[in-house]
């Protein structure tokens, strides 16, 4: 059964909406408030710290200032959210769509040793609204930027985590980041699924997310990761046709070191673009399903080393109508994937893929990139097939940086 993940994590939105709409309370966070009761904009909590959360119920919102439209307001204190949504009654955090407000809300952790810019632990149904514009929420700063632990259906919408130490930690049951722009962090994504095999979770994940690094020079070790995917047992076994967790139609990179590390079964990856990761497009220890991606990559990385573009090192994998560009293709002899695979300039085990090189003819002339092929150039390439193109029908769905950041919400 194919299930649409995108779809799945709206319809949360839009019961939230509608579980929300009758008898709801707003509450107000703003540095100019009082920080009295937080029932108007002038008794407003005045830092995240400061909100009430126990005396939200579920349907309640909480709505955060954001200055003037084009400017921001910048708190320094973690949201640790300690409230949860029952039914179709959620909890919902919200910008403000007034103009005098609907700036960008700044969280700023000030260093990144200890401290935290959204946590939620223990919570279900809960709603970040952003009034369907990307980046309303900004974390900076912070160890992590998004941490989510033991929580359940939690929808995370148009943030934008960057130079932390994790960006962003999803770990729980239906976890969903939603059209996010995730970089310049010591590690970009964690997605941990840490429960035993009850075939009751469902699965976390990015959708329409950008996961990247603006610098092509590596300068920690362990290099900055893309995504990371762990965990100590399967979610929901092989009766979840979701998956365990997942990343859909989302862009990793560039310049991240591996573009996603798998080691959960079940772990889904779904119409994505990678762009020349340092080391790897995709390396998986365990069983995944990669379907309809384009893994692109450089001849030689910024180290004149040659690429991986894919590295499987176990598991039964099933990749499946995906262009894979250039770069070594590592994978165990014997085993066969498929079907309707492109590939091009690869080396290594290239006819675990397909039978033949064809080269897919981007609209981008991205076969005469270098190893220092800038990231304005990436950021800015189109991976789009041309008319007539042999590989018509495989590929990502998402084809370009700019088709994600514009991506309906």
């Amino acid at each position: 059964m194919k299930v649409n993940l995108t779809a799945l994590a709206f319809a949360i939105v839009m019961a939230a909406s509608a579980g929300n709409a009758a008898l709801a309370r707003d509450y107000f966070v703003s540095k100019k408030g009082t920080n009295a009761d937080g029932l108007t904009w002038q008794s407003a909590w005045n830092e995240m710290n400061q909100i009430k959360w126990n005396q939200l119920l579920p349907g309640d919102r909480v709505v955060l200032d954001g200055g003037a439209f084009g400017g921001s307001m910048i708190y320094t204190s973690p949201m640790n959210i300690q409230a949860t949504g029952s039914g179709l009654q959620f909890v919902i955090v919200s910008a403000s769509n007034e103009p005098d407000r609907s700036g960008d809300v700044i969280i700023n952790g000030q260093n990144k040793a200890n401290s935290f810019g959204v946590v939620v632990q223990n919570s279900k149904n809960l709603v970040f609204q952003s009034q369907s514009r990307r980046g309303w929420l900004k974390i900076r700063n912070c160890s992590n930027g998004l941490y989510t632990r033991g929580s359940y259906q939690n929808y995370f919408q148009g943030l934008d985590i960057a130079n932390c130490k994790v960006g962003a930690h999803l770990e729980g049951d239906s976890v969903t980041l939603n059209a996010s722009d995730i970089h310049d962090n010591d590690r970009n994504v964690e997605i941990v699924n840490a429960y035993a095999s009850t075939g009751t979770q469902s699965p976390s994940g990015l959708s329409s997310c950008w996961v990247y690094n603006k610098t092509n020079i590596p300068t920690n070790a362990p290099f900055s990761a893309g995504v990371v995917v762990s965990g100590n047992a399967s979610i929901g076994g092989p009766s979840n046709a979701l998956g365990n967790a997942w990343v859909t139609d989302s862009v990793i990179g560039p310049n991240v070191y591996k573009g996603v590390q798998n080691s959960v079964a079940g772990f889904q990856v779904r119409g994505s673009l990678f762009l020349n990761p340092i080391d790897s497009c995709l390396q998986l220890d365990n069983d995944t399903t990669v379907d309809r991606c384009t893994l692109f990559v450089t001849p030689k990385n910024i180290l004149a080393q040659t690429h991986n573009t894919l590295n499987i090192r176990s598991g039964k994998n099933t990749i499946k109508n995906t262009i894979v560009y250039q770069g070594v293709v590592k994978s165990p002899l014997g085993i066969s994937y498929g079907p309707a695979n492109t590939q091009f300039g690869t080396l290594g085990n290239t006819t675990a893929l397909s039978a033949s090189m064809v080269d897919p003819q981007f609209v981008s002339p991205v076969g005469t990139y270098t190893a220092d092929v800038s990231f304005v150039k990436l950021r800015n390439s189109s991976f789009k097939l041309k008319a007539g193109s042999p590989a018509a029908g495989t590929g990502a769905v998402v084809t370009s940086v700019d088709q994600v950041l514009v991506r309906p919400f």
